[in-house]
């Protein structure tokens, strides 16, 4: 329990081009605040991340009063005028419109919900007016000169100052699991949704029956799920956040596909023994601080005579041409983030001694490749990695650990456009693949 009954807060928002260079804060006091931002987003996603941070620092227990001059944030999660919150129709539509479409910054919606609904104290959200220089609110004006400073920070090629944070309150574990390294930003999430049945999981095909019960651990935006899903009986699919797995479960809704939903943790699968035919997971393991310990899982909720098939990329034993300073550079901060989060970057070449270390009696091992070489293939994944490494969880780690400034995330950015720009440009991803059994 906190030692404060009560807080009030100022949060907003700043976009210097909407989308654009973008900064968030929110501010009790001049001593008790946060900032953070992103190269390029929008005014309402920095508005709400202010939001979503500030209840993340505050205990559930307190009285939260929050001074918003956000009419999208009011109108999402308060309501105006006698109007219920569109987030409401939003829940009862299963995070769809009316029209039924997407729900615009959903993954922050549903982790804000999530966030809500988790307090024990009363919480106030209240809109004010914005930018009032005279007579305007004291708590909403400092928070907009953080996050105005934050984004300017950018637009000048440094980073936002974190802030000092809430006095004497140490900020909760987010949703988010920390280890992540990558975390779920759209440059992320579009590389994860070009992944297919038949280039991302090639080594379970030819396993797969119309009747079987499938379990994907890990189904991010949900593509290769819905993929896996159409090919078997019946599809669940396990993401440790409700943001994560709403992801999954709306491509599956657009897709016409039926997949339920579980969030669990993979060390500890809140599911019963020997359940499935199928657990498959793809870029799981290397994440975790203790993959034995989830394959045990894994393992546990398989049926006897069922398969775990699990895929892992291998850091080290990537390959490309030409050589390019930047990218080695590149490879040795992805290297030392993921360790520092208590991942392992090399999972390939370890996961047949994980797997056996498990328990699997019978573990079949193969390895297979990406490999991008054509002009629009190098495009799109140079392009990714500029992006990832300047606009992601990767670049927030790195500039806030002191590993790299933004000067040097720009510059490695650039040598992966100079490598995509190649016409002689080739690069190999080395998968580990494994199809265990006992």
């Amino acid at each position: 329990m906190s030692a404060r009954t009560q807080i009030i807060a100022g949060t907003d928002g700043s976009s210097r081009g909407n989308p654009g260079a973008a900064g968030w804060a929110w501010a009790v006091s001049e001593d008790e605040w946060a900032s953070g931002g992103w190269e390029r987003e929008t005014n309402n996603v920095a508005e709400l991340t202010a939001l979503r941070e500030l209840l993340t620092a505050v205990d559930d227990d307190v009285d939260l009063e929050v001074r918003a001059d956000s009419t999208y944030v009011i109108d999402a999660l308060v309501g105006r005028a006698g109007k219920k919150p569109w987030i409401t129709g939003w829940k009862r539509n299963r995070w769809r419109t009316a029209a039924g479409g997407a729900v615009a910054n959903q993954e922050l919606m549903i982790a804000i919900d999530a966030l809500l609904t988790a307090r024990t104290g009363s919480t106030t959200i209240t809109w004010v007016k914005a930018h009032k220089t005279v007579g305007g609110d004291p708590f909403n004006e400092m928070a907009d000169r953080r996050a105005h400073a934050a984004a300017t920070a950018i637009l000048d090629g440094g980073r936002p100052d974190p802030g000092p944070g809430l006095r004497g309150a140490p900020a909760r574990a987010r949703e988010e699991p920390a280890g992540y390294t990558h975390g779920h930003a759209e440059p992320v999430l579009r590389a994860h949704r070009w992944r297919t049945v038949e280039n991302s999981a090639a080594h379970l095909l030819p396993l797969l029956r119309p009747a079987q019960r499938l379990l994907d651990v890990g189904s991010g935006p949900g593509t290769l799920t819905v993929d896996l899903a159409r090919r078997v009986g019946a599809t669940t699919a396990v993401e440790v956040s409700e943001a994560a797995l709403a992801l999954t479960l709306d491509h599956a809704h657009a897709e016409g596909v039926p997949v339920e939903g579980v969030v669990s943790d993979v060390h500890h699968l809140d599911l019963p023994d020997d359940a499935f035919d199928v657990v498959h997971a793809h870029q799981v393991l290397q994440h975790l601080t203790d993959p034995v310990a989830a394959l045990r899982e894994l393992r546990r909720v398989c049926a006897a005579d069922g398969v775990v098939a699990v895929r892992e990329a291998d850091y080290a034993a990537f390959a490309w041409f030409p050589a390019v300073p930047e990218l080695d550079e590149w490879l040795a901060l992805y290297t030392g983030a993921a360790q520092a989060n208590g991942a392992q970057p090399d999972a390939g070449r370890r996961l047949r001694s994980w797997a056996r270390s498990a328990g699997f009696t019978d573990v079949t091992s193969s390895s297979s490749t990406w490999c991008f070489a054509t002009a629009a293939d190098r495009a799109w994944w140079g392009g990714l990695w500029a992006e990832r490494v300047t606009s992601t969880a990767l670049a927030d780690q790195l500039l806030t650990s002191g590993a790299a400034t933004r000067a040097d995330l720009e510059r490695i950015a650039d040598g992966w456009r100079r490598w995509a720009a190649d016409e002689d440009g080739w690069f190999s991803v080395l998968h580990a693949e494994v199809l265990a059994r006992g």
